[in-house]
């Protein structure tokens, strides 16, 4: 790896899909790799995280030893994945799950062929930023060179892209089976519903918050109101005030009955979905009503 991948970073060396030689292109071609490598080491020296580090490696090994352009073009997706990784949260966890798919959905509609990167390459420089396609801010600084597949129309690329990237698809056929399958985006998808339970919803505590207000203004003593809290089954410490033991219970209440449809088997409500996706304006309110 050091003796090819690193090493054409360092002597920015011109060969198959780089710009041409002793060109400002080519400097600004090595300089945005170059940079892209360094943050993503500087990321991972940070993190120190072992498995995300060998899997780094082995993304950069993959491509290590193809085309300029396609040395460019990993170098931009890897610093993406380590670099941008950007809070967990479900807001966040779908945005990202979106662009890995609308990457993927770029490349399909790339017709297959032994100039494929290219067409690639020159595909996120021409539409990429107009589509949200993961990479297209550092492809408008490159332009790839070579002319790639005769015939080749980004327009036509653009057409079939956007019949197949359509709101069904992004959320019934991509976030909607990712939701069953993963684990964390789960955790991340309950917790903004924790988050976020309208102030409306009373659900089954509603009454024993009542009753403890009454307590409050009867000026019940401790020993009084924490006979009340027991026999409702709610348990507080120094921390946690009744009043907050309550919240808390009501919002796993709403999650519980509005959000998962089972929550032993791991499903949930498709309305909840629509109306989270909605929220993060993933959904527009007239398409999560369909």
């Amino acid at each position: 790896m050091k003796s090819c991948f690193i090493a054409n970073i360092e002597k920015q060396k011109a060969y198959s899909g780089t710009p041409k030689a002793g060109s400002a292109a080519l400097k600004a071609f090595y300089k945005i790799i170059e940079n892209a490598v360094t943050n993503v080491i500087k990321k991972l020296n940070e993190e120190g995280d072992e498995r995300l580090i060998a899997n780094t490696i082995i993304d950069y090994l993959r491509d290590a030893y193809q085309c300029g352009g396609k040395i460019f073009t990993i170098s931009i997706e890897i610093f993406n994945k380590v670099v941008h990784n950007v809070q967990p949260n479900f807001e966040n966890r779908a945005f990202s799950s979106l662009g890995e798919l609308r990457e993927l959905v770029a490349r399909d509609a790339i017709p297959q062929g032994a100039q494929s990167v290219h067409d690639y390459n020159k595909f996120l420089y021409a539409k990429g930023k107009t589509l949200g396609i993961p990479g297209s801010f550092e492809a408008a600084q490159f332009h790839d060179r070579y002319v790639g597949t005769r015939g080749f129309s980004v327009d036509k690329a653009e057409e079939k892209f956007l019949k197949l990237y359509t709101p069904s698809t992004a959320v019934l056929k991509w976030l909607w089976i990712q939701l069953k399958t993963d684990a964390a985006l789960r955790e991340h998808y309950t917790d903004f519903w924790l988050n976020h339970v309208p102030k409306k919803y009373k659900g089954q505590y509603e009454e024993i918050r009542l009753k403890l207000a009454k307590l409050r203004k009867k000026r019940a003593n401790n020993k009084k109101i924490s006979e009340f809290l027991k026999k409702h089954e709610i348990y507080t410490d120094k921390n946690l005030k009744p009043e907050q033991a309550i919240e808390s219970l009501r919002k796993h209440d709403f999650v519980e009955r509005e959000v998962y449809d089972d929550m032993a088997a791991n499903t949930f409500k498709k309305k909840a979905f629509a109306q989270a996706l909605t929220e993060i304006a993933v959904l527009s309110k007239h398409t999560a009503k369909k």
